[in-house]
């Protein structure tokens, strides 16, 4: 063993974590677990209603444009492939 490896750290072989905690709920929706698609939905509901509502005036706006953005994440989830974090997405 030369002296630079001696040095080096041993490092344990631990499985790869997702770098997007959705994703498993993604596979879950997409393999017909709906209430996995409830899930995502309470995770990022507050968080997209904000983000909504720097952009309209009124709240009763903000939560008709974050509803309509669920209903279509819904309708194409089953088309998500991972490319990007379903946040993201």
């Amino acid at each position: 063993m030369d002296v630079l490896a001696a040095r080096l750290p041993i490092l344990d072989a631990a499985p790869a974590v997702s770098a997007d905690p959705d994703a498993e709920l993604a596979e879950r929706f997409r393999n017909g677990d709906r209430a996995a698609f409830d899930q995502i939905v309470r995770r990022h509901q507050k968080g997209l209603w904000y983000l909504v509502r720097r952009y309209v005036k009124r709240d009763a706006d903000a939560s008709d444009v974050t509803q309509q953005a669920f209903g279509r994440a819904f309708k194409g989830l089953a088309a998500f492939r991972g490319a990007a974090t379903v946040r993201s997405w």
